[in-house]
């Protein structure tokens, strides 16, 4: 609602609203976050407290592919503005629209985003 306001007749400002899953990799420091929590248990920092009964379903999107898809966001919007309006209709990871406009898709599969954030995490925690 807020960003709404700011696409008003009275700013008139170019607004995307983006919703991500759960964001993981280099700089996340929310540790109650599971991927850096699980992280930090394998390289040993931490003692493993089972959280849920494995349930639980969740989608995940690597740390620089969401700055990357945010600077080709902004680029965008500096060329055309007024064509990007619209609100998503689900809240899973679903790059068609993204795609669409910004010719944009994640770079990282989990694996290769796991590795960079497991590299991070394991450099983050020595520095300490």
């Amino acid at each position: 609602m807020i960003a709404k306001v700011y696409t008003s007749e009275n700013y008139r400002l170019p607004i995307v609203v983006t919703r991500f899953s759960n964001i993981y990799g280099p700089g996340q420091l929310n540790f109650s976050a599971l991927i850096p929590d699980g992280i930090r248990l394998a390289l040993r920092y931490l003692k493993f407290e089972p959280r849920g009964d494995g349930s639980m379903i969740r989608d995940f999107i690597f740390s620089e592919d969401v700055a990357n898809l945010y600077l080709k966001i902004g680029e965008q919007l500096a060329k055309k503005p007024n064509k990007l309006t619209g609100e998503i209709s689900h809240q899973y990871m679903d790059y068609e629209k993204v795609n669409e406009y910004f010719n944009w898709s994640p770079s990282h599969s989990l694996k290769d985003g796991l590795a960079k954030s497991i590299e991070w995490y394991d450099k983050w925690n020595q520095r300490k």
